[in-house]
């Protein structure tokens, strides 16, 4: 050849190439060498990982710059499902990155992100509950525990039970744990007593 030439950059190489025997007759050959890029960008992505909502049940998706390799040098934008930093409520995660290259190969990648609600329901536990009896009876039902219960992520969605299953309080006072849980499993015990009077007069 003509030009010395071991490898032949992507693109286009316009070559001289001479042949010859061993009487020293020659041809020569002119052609073009056309090298495509082929290869793909190669993307690495986070490894999948967890996290907490927050007070709001909410939580910032956010990870660190995703390292892009191609072999053309240049320098290339990644884009995925979400942007870096994204508010997300509670919920499973999978989110795809993509880049393309000048020439048009696509490279991609994905990882995991969960966030879980781990808050347990807030509320005032009382040292004790008094009731009067209901009127005529020597019993009392339809107790208030708490005056209110909020929770992060689903306030309207929380369910108690008593470790005891009682319907209605004898006058006096028994103790009972009540198990406040919200809808994502978590769980706040108040422990407390109902202290039921006789406010009937004899009659």
């Amino acid at each position: 050849m003509e030009e010395t030439i071991s490898q032949f950059d992507i693109g286009t190489t316009n070559v001289t190439i001479t042949v010859e025997d061993c009487n020293g007759n020659v041809e020569i050959c002119s052609t073009s060498v056309n090298v495509e890029d082929c290869d793909a960008p190669q993307l690495t992505c986070p490894d999948n990982f967890n996290l907490t909502a927050d007070e709001f049940c909410e939580a910032s998706i956010t990870w660190d710059p995703i390292d892009v390799y191609d072999n053309s040098g240049d320098i290339l934008t990644v884009e995925c499902d979400f942007d870096n930093g994204t508010l997300v409520t509670t919920g499973d995660y999978n989110i795809a990155c993509r880049v393309q290259d000048s020439t048009g190969n696509n490279g991609t990648c994905e990882f995991n992100v969960v966030v879980t609600d781990t808050t347990a329901p807030v509320f005032t536990c009382p040292t004790m509950v008094n009731k009067c009896n209901d009127y005529g009876l020597p019993y009392a039902t339809n107790l208030t525990f708490f005056d209110s219960i909020t929770d992060n992520c689903c306030p309207q969605s929380i369910s108690m039970s008593m470790e005891e299953t009682i319907s209605q309080f004898d006058i006096g006072t028994t103790n009972v744990t009540i198990t406040v849980e919200d809808c994502n499993g978590n769980v706040e015990i108040c422990s407390t007593s109902v202290n039921v009077e006789d406010c009937d007069a004899p009659q």
